[in-house]
């Protein structure tokens, strides 16, 4: 069990929450581009600042990093991303 209370089926040590703005038109190519990258557990297009945003999970923080800066930064169609790192308190 998790300090937060929450359990998984496996431990994962590295979460993040991914914001992508994408250029205009492009929602759904990224949306659906962002399927096939492993690590993104979830993908929600949402309406704001930014067009979707992406929970990836990973084992530690390079391998969340790989994904993030090898896989998701590499899309096209992606005009800017901001990463929210998870924590436990």
């Amino acid at each position: 069990m998790h300090k937060s209370g929450y359990t998984d089926e496996v431990d994962i040590l590295a979460i993040a929450y991914l914001l992508i703005r994408t250029f205009p038109g492009h929602e759904r190519d990224v949306f659906y581009s962002l399927r096939n990258i492993p690590g993104i557990c979830e993908a929600h297009p949402v309406i704001g600042r930014y067009n979707i945003v992406a929970k990836i999970k990973a084992d530690d923080f390079e391998d969340l990093g790989y994904v993030i800066v090898d896989k998701v930064n590499h899309l096209e169609h992606i005009d800017y991303t901001e990463t929210l790192t998870a924590t436990q308190f």
